[in-house]
């Protein structure tokens, strides 16, 4: 009785082991195929079939996420810099009076919600590109550059109202004896940023221009924020 169990148990060893496992390794090709014997089952792809790995759309990814990244960790820390004189106002303003605390806290709060959307855009962005395969993610890019530079017009837009109240801020705080010297001067810090910006354009205009070689020039410079854009050719 027991060498009939054992034959038994030996050939329902022999029954499992001959049957084909859900996914089979072919050795002509790294992708997986599944055995139609099994149900159905989902799957996913990086890249179109037969497509091998391309280093340099890898780098592109990477570049973008950091972008955002970037972007997203800066508004991140200017929205806590207007909350601090949002939920600080000051107690005895010398210039304006009241209304310019209301003006202040109707700005920072425009400021605040500009940042916000940043972050949460920023998040959305680097969500789309994982969906988006590599054979089509340039092209995808391209077609879609003005929503992937949104968060940088955005995150200008509230830098300069963040400006804009700390400027009158300091003027209810300091007093404006002669001028309003917080409201004009604040400004000029974000306005400074953006002559840099446009000058780092130029000069990378300048570059592909002096620098590509062969005697062909390479069109940099075409985009002020989506400086990875200028890749994508």
């Amino acid at each position: 009785m027991l060498a009939t169990q054992g034959a038994s148990a030996g050939k329902g060893m022999k029954t499992l082991r001959n049957t084909p496992l859900p996914w089979e390794e072919n050795q002509n090709d790294s992708e997986r195929i599944r055995n139609p014997s099994v149900g159905p089952r989902a799957s996913f792809r990086i890249r179109a079939k037969g497509d091998k790995e391309d280093v340099s759309v890898q780098q592109l990814r990477t570049t973008l996420s950091n972008s955002l990244v970037n972007m997203g960790l800066l508004s991140a820390f200017l929205c806590a810099l207007a909350n601090a004189i949002y939920v600080s106002p000051p107690l005895n303003p010398k210039c304006h009076g009241e209304s310019a605390v209301v003006a202040i806290h109707i700005i920072e709060w425009c400021a605040m919600g500009g940042f916000f959307l940043v972050i949460v855009v920023t998040v959305i962005l680097a969500t789309d590109m994982d969906g988006v395969p590599d054979d089509i993610i340039i092209d995808h890019l391209k077609n879609n550059q003005m929503l992937y530079t949104s968060p940088h017009l955005m995150a200008h837009v509230s830098i300069m109202l963040l400006a804009v109240g700390y400027g009158m801020d300091l003027d209810e705080r300091a007093g404006c004896p002669h001028f309003t010297m917080g409201t004009i001067a604040a400004p000029c810090f974000p306005l400074l940023t953006f002559v840099i910006i446009k000058y780092a354009q130029h000069r990378r205009r300048r570059s592909g221009m002096l620098f590509s070689g062969e005697g062909k020039t390479f069109p940099l410079g075409g985009s002020v924020f989506a400086t990875w854009a200028d890749l994508l050719y």
